[in-house]
């Protein structure tokens, strides 16, 4: 018969030595291909099989495909391979070969990989049902009966070494799951494990992160019955970094306990500690001093929000703050001091961006008005039930909660003046 001339592969030839010099050079594969420029590119496949018509035409199948092929002739090869530490994606393994069969292999790999790590598809021309039932209680994957379509082949490598990948980001994942857990128990661990109990102030604080990890912190430093001091800071951005910067916050904040009373040179002492070591990112902070026996609060700001009192016999409800930069901006900020007097029935609330920039599904944010509605309508509330009402009108509001949570930590604190 006669076949006309075929045009010239982009590919380049692969010519299989001949079979008594097969096992010699199987190990030379990758470097021969690569210097005669056979695209070994993506996925890594082993081939095993002692019959070089076999790995002729699964070598010619796969690379065509551009999987990067290993072929060996041997179970004992095969074996060596794994246990050397080799790294495949999938393994095309005879099941027919001298001294140690294919079922074997498999089971050997199986010791040291599971289907899910390293998935082992069985090539035979036996297809009994025992011969099916036996490759699969040895850890195979999938039996292919010679001889083999090329797509039904293709097909399957595909949908193992897809498996394969899945099973690492699956993984991954895990790990990332349980980094997160660490970073969200390290970071509920520096949030004060219970609140300053002190005569004549009622102190409540709820603190909702946008994902597992955030960066919202609050902390108290108290120096006697009376007085107490009172942070509260935003960093930038979410997850495990923002989380690991609050907990330098925190280390700060108590490295600046000797400047307790004095607001404005407390959050200066936080910033030249902080400066140059939390990479580009940047804090907002407000802390407040509070003397119930003088009935005065100092207070200083880090371009942080607004603090609000109400007066809770009125109803009044003021709004105070002064102009500060953020934390981490510059090595040396000069902040000020402001004092507002206080009086019995006063309530201080001071919160994070989170709770006022939460948007509806339309994209509306929820804004400073709203917030402040909230406060003057439970002007009745207890501080613990103040907060919950909040924070249920703010899960209503928002667009994403039920679905993927709050688009930004939030934390709120409400000290009632009794």
């Amino acid at each position: 018969f006669t076949l006309p001339k075929g045009e010239k592969s982009d590919a380049a030839e692969y010519i299989l030595p001949a079979a008594e010099t097969l096992s010699r050079f199987s190990k030379e594969i990758s470097l021969i291909s690569t210097e005669t420029g056979m695209a070994f590119s993506g996925s890594r496949i082993l081939v095993v099989d002692d019959e070089p018509i076999n790995l002729q035409i699964l070598i010619n199948q796969l690379t065509k495909e551009k999987y990067s092929v290993k072929f060996l002739t041997s179970g004992e090869e095969a074996i060596e391979a794994i246990e050397s530490g080799e790294e495949f994606d999938l393994v095309l393994l005879d099941v027919m070969m001298p001294v140690i069969s294919g079922f074997d292999v498999c089971k050997k790999i199986r010791e040291k990989y599971s289907a899910h790590e390293l998935p082992v598809v069985l090539l035979t021309a036996k297809n009994t049902k025992e011969d099916i039932i036996a490759g699969i209680s040895m850890g195979a994957n999938d039996y292919i009966t010679k001889p083999f379509d090329r797509e039904e082949l293709l097909a399957r490598v595909r949908n193992y070494i897809s498996l394969k990948k899945a099973a690492e980001e699956q993984k991954k994942f895990i790990a990332v799951k349980q980094e997160l857990e660490i970073a969200r128990n390290i970071q509920l661990s520096i949030l004060p494990g219970t609140l300053p109990q002190m005569n004549g102030l009622s102190i409540k604080a709820k603190y909702e992160p946008m994902m597992e990890v955030g960066g919202d912190f609050y902390d108290f430093l108290q120096i006697d019955e009376h007085r107490i001091g009172v942070l509260i800071a935003d960093v930038t951005g979410h997850g495990v970094a923002a989380a690991l910067i609050s907990s330098m916050v925190k280390i700060a904040f108590y490295m600046s306990h000797d400047r307790i009373d004095d607001p404005a040179a407390l959050l200066s002492k936080i910033n030249a500690s902080l400066f140059e070591h939390i990479y580009g990112r940047f804090i907002t902070a407000f802390y407040i001093f509070i003397d119930t026996k003088k009935m005065k609060a100092v207070f200083s700001n880090a371009a942080h929000w607004p603090i609000y009192i109400q007066n809770r016999h009125s109803g009044e409800i003021s709004e105070h703050t002064i102009r500060g930069r953020l934390i981490g901006i510059n090595h040396e900020e000069n902040y000020r001091n402001h004092t507002v007097n206080l009086k019995n029935g006063d309530r201080l609330i001071l919160y994070t961006d989170g709770i006022i920039e939460e948007r509806d599904k339309a994209g509306e944010l929820l804004g400073e008005d709203r917030f402040v509605e909230m406060i003057a309508e439970n002007s009745s509330m207890q501080p613990s039930r103040l907060i919950d009402e909040v924070f249920m009108n703010l899960y209503n509001w928002s667009g994403s909660f039920n679905s993927a949570g709050l688009e930004d930590d939030a934390t709120m604190i409400v000290v009632d003046i009794d």
